[in-house]
């Protein structure tokens, strides 16, 4: 870790524009940001020693889980869609002395041929974000080996009835709580956050895994969120309608 002051580490953290995620670094430093991520971390049931093993964090956005999955000894790759200067991932890895490899791209830009694999896949807080989930997910297939982590906004507890008025979806409509269901939501009409798009209930986030080769485990739910580890399958039945979605069908394909 480089030995920076105290004033040169509080100059980087006030020189970000934007801090989403709130982290704490040497001297007592600690950065404004719109949620305190080490709750969701202690969720994600990681193993305590990630050496040798080689991490890609989606969504990294300050990078608080890539820095943490580093300190545990994995070599990490973390993309997020904004330039590192938009958020505080370059001031973090300058604190850190960090070692994690910042990619800007978009999700479903991601190619094994640039990146590699990785024997663990962190996707937290970035589906219910996405136009098209389903595509996102994949897209990360073959980039994992081992594990994906998916957390997400999820509608079982809260089911937009109006603009940030909610209710149940086992009081709303309870014949439809374990069918795989998801809400659109358009801009501006259920959400304050124009970014919200599909919001799947805990059914569908884990039938979305499976249909993208994924074999799902159990839920973790608490309040609105849910959180899924997911390990990569190769299902014939379902890659081949995977692949015929992806292009045109030959004569006796």
């Amino acid at each position: 870790m480089p030995d920076l002051t105290a004033a040169e580490v509080r100059a980087l953290v006030d020189a970000v524009p934007h801090w989403h995620h709130v982290m704490r670094f040497p001297h007592g430093v600690v950065s404004p940001g719109a949620y305190d991520p080490r709750e969701l971390f202690s969720h994600l049931d990681l193993p305590p020693d990630l050496r040798g093993k080689r991490v890609l964090d989606v969504g990294t956005r300050d990078g608080f889980f890539a820095f943490e999955c580093e300190r545990r000894g994995a070599e990490v790759v973390a993309v997020d869609y904004a330039d590192m200067e938009l958020t505080g991932f370059g001031a973090a890895r300058r604190i850190y002395g960090s070692q994690v490899e910042y990619v800007q791209a978009n999700v479903y830009d991601l190619d094994p041929d640039r990146l590699g694999a990785f024997d663990v896949v962190l996707f937290l807080g970035v589906l219910y974000h996405l136009r098209h989930p389903l595509l996102a997910l994949d897209r990360l297939r073959p980039l994992c080996r081992s594990l994906l982590v998916v957390e997400s906004l999820v509608c079982d507890a809260r089911f937009f009835t109006g603009f940030e008025t909610s209710e149940p979806l086992t009081l709303l409509a309870p014949r439809l709580a374990d069918l795989p269901v998801a809400q659109f939501l358009p801009v501006g009409r259920f959400h304050s956050d124009a970014t919200n798009k599909w919001v799947p209930n805990v059914a569908a986030l884990r039938a979305l895994l499976a249909d993208a080769l994924f074999a799902p485990g159990p839920a973790h739910t608490w309040g609105d969120r849910a959180l899924v580890h997911a390990r990569p399958v190769d299902d014939p039945v379902t890659r081949r309608w995977v692949t015929m979605d992806r292009g045109l069908q030959k004569r006796g394909s």
